[in-house]
């Protein structure tokens, strides 16, 4: 098992519960496939979750770390977002978004502690392919922005493609007051940038 290739693990584990469960020789239970992925990332390292369509991560993330640790992880963040007003950022279904990316995001980073959610460790996953789609991008944003808030890493860099140059050629007091004053500025983030 500790051979196997992420392509191998994605097999046995199935695109879907449906495919999951038809590539079983013996009628299967439809709980034992998270049990399955578990055991996937645990004895092979397996996190190549695009491979495997939709599925809980929350639930992935409690058989791995413990239900405690999760929601523990859970709670630190959710105060911050819901006094931010990200809980009405719900999907057509009403459920939330937040479970399923903090899930992923302790997952992929391989620690249920919110404090290892570092600059870095979410520039990894930002860059890892279950994190793709725009979805998964925002809702890591909102999570980067709170875990700051925090104190574990760095604010995100707004996503879209507003994002500000470098200034470069002039004095650093002069970009610093640049700066400033684009940060602090009352008018919308398009025009602030216009005229930076």
């Amino acid at each position: 098992f500790w051979a196997w290739t992420a392509w191998e693990w994605g097999g046995v584990c199935g695109l879907s519960s449906n495919a999951f469960r038809a590539a079983q020789p013996l009628p299967t239970e439809t709980t034992v496939r998270p049990f399955v992925v578990a055991l996937a990332y645990l004895l092979g390292g397996f996190d190549d979750f695009h491979h495997l369509s939709n599925f809980n991560r929350l639930h992935l993330a409690n058989l791995i770390f413990g239900v405690d640790a999760v929601q523990a992880a859970m709670d630190r963040v959710a105060t911050p977002m819901e006094r931010w007003g990200y809980r009405s950022q719900t999907r057509e279904d009403g459920r939330y978004r937040l479970p399923g990316i903090l899930g992923q995001a302790l997952l992929l980073n391989r620690s249920p502690l919110v404090e290892d959610l570092s600059t870095e460790a979410f520039a990894r996953l930002s860059a890892h392919p279950a994190s793709s789609g725009r979805q998964h991008a925002q809702a890591l944003h909102a999570l980067q922005r709170v875990v700051a808030e925090l104190g574990h890493c760095d604010p995100p860099v707004r996503p879209g493609y507003n994002h500000a140059p470098n200034i470069e050629g002039t004095h650093p007091s002069w970009a610093s007051w640049v700066e400033r004053w684009h940060a602090t500025s009352t008018l919308t983030p398009k025009v602030r940038a216009i005229i930076r």
